[in-house]
């Protein structure tokens, strides 16, 4: 039944959504109204082993790219860009791939990224860059970088490292870390949110009639109460007090269904996280046939004004965040040392240095299904994909929160900077 009213409450509403529907048992509603959920449309995690730098594609092909530097020019200046371009079997001089890269190449969730292996005969040290800007982090990372820039460091880069042994050297470097806990860079978020946009957000969702909320016995704007007894001469003058006492105001005129697994409904689904957001909501439930003695819970009913509030909060601190680009939209790049007091051994002679460097990673992605249309997209229901993290699992504390900590340890470290 609805929480928070009787029978009738229940009665009222299975009827409306029986008719809504076309069925003749609540149990035969589908929340979904038959279309397809987003996230089914999103890949699995693949992971693609790629080389990049002076790369080798076998016999009968060109011998690997050597790279070149400048002692004492502008190391920044003088970096080797590898593009992982998409190209068939063959990529490019910079770029093999250890397998064909799957799935649909031009709009990749890039999830993470490690560095397994290295070989370089360049007698000078090189750094390994991997500019990558998720979108979802608002500029964070980008930020960072040109601090580490400012400071004459490398920005991005995650490993560093001189010549070889001609076989090379294993290592483990992170250059993209999936966080599967909450934020967007990981898997859940990814195929929860990649496909969600504007026209497809309110997918599934029912709105109630004012008269159905009215007969069912839903908390709506039912007109102004009769006046007091005082008052009962004169209903104009008690109107007119009545309806400038309640000036700006909402009075709530309808209720929405809103399906317990839609993207919407998240916040709703932790009670707790709810009454901390000022959520309010209502749910129906009923019993099936299969589900023993739990009722099932198809729709969390929401007032209008409450609505809106969950469709403001979703699109502005989850729309677009989850980052999907091409795969050619990323590199990595090689940034060499170039400062000649670092290499004593150096003769002075020498004004450049050059050598082979490869190195190898694999990326972790997924992709959306290849050759999907913008209709089929706007089409689909955004719902929470299984393993989606509950409220309670979420970053615990929202952005004023945030702020109010990080100004308690900025005062934590000026104090102890001050005692040193």
């Amino acid at each position: 039944m609805a929480e928070g009213g009787a029978d009738r409450t229940f009665l009222v509403l299975a009827r409306f959504f029986c008719e809504y529907f076309r069925v003749t048992d609540i149990c035969h509603i589908d929340p979904r109204q038959g279309r397809t959920e987003a996230w089914m449309l999103m890949s699995q995690p693949r992971t693609l082993g790629v080389e990049v730098g002076s790369v080798f594609h076998g016999a009968g092909t060109p011998p690997p790219q050597p790279m070149q530097f400048t002692m004492g020019a502008p190391s920044f200046a003088q970096r080797v860009a590898c593009p992982l371009i998409v190209n068939g079997v063959h990529d490019n001089a910079r770029c093999r791939y250890l397998s064909e890269p799957a799935g649909d190449m031009a709009h990749v969730c890039l999830l993470g990224a490690v560095m397994r292996g290295v070989w370089s005969s360049v007698p000078i040290t090189l750094a390994v860059r991997f500019p990558f800007y998720p979108v979802g982090d608002q500029g964070a990372a980008e930020a960072m970088d040109r601090m580490v820039a400012a400071a004459d460091g490398v920005p991005s880069a995650f490993l560093t490292f001189g010549a070889t042994p001609k076989e090379g050297r294993e290592v483990e470097a992170v250059a993209v870390r999936e966080d599967p806990s909450h934020g967007f860079l990981n898997r859940y978020a990814a195929a929860t949110l990649a496909l969600v946009n504007e026209r497809n957000l309110c997918n599934g969702i029912i709105a109630i009639p004012h008269a159905v909320c009215l007969e069912a016995g839903l908390p709506v704007f039912r007109g102004i109460p009769p006046p007091p007894s005082e008052l009962e001469d004169n209903v104009p003058l008690w109107q007119e007090l009545w309806t400038r006492k309640n000036e700006g105001r909402h009075r709530i005129q309808q209720f929405f269904a809103l399906p317990v697994n839609h993207v919407l409904a998240w916040a709703l689904r932790d009670e707790t996280y709810a009454a901390r957001k000022r959520l309010p909501s209502l749910k129906f439930r009923y019993m099936a046939p299969d589900a023993g003695a739990t009722p099932v819970t198809a729709y969390f009913l929401v007032a209008d004004l409450h609505m809106e509030q969950l469709r403001t909060w979703f699109c502005t601190h989850w729309m677009g965040k989850v980052d999907m680009r091409p795969l050619s939209a990323l590199s990595f790049e090689f940034v060499p040392d170039c400062e000649r007091s670092h290499y004593p051994d150096l003769p002075a002679e020498v004004g450049a240095v050059q050598g082979v460097a490869t190195v190898r990673s694999y990326l972790t992605y997924m992709t959306p299904q290849p050759g999907l249309t913008q209709d089929r997209i706007d089409a689909l229901i955004p719902t929470l994909c299984p393993a989606f993290p509950e409220p309670t699992g979420w970053i615990p504390y929202d952005e004023e929160e945030l702020t109010l900590i990080g100004e308690m340890q900025q005062r934590a470290e000026h104090s102890v900077g001050k005692r040193k």
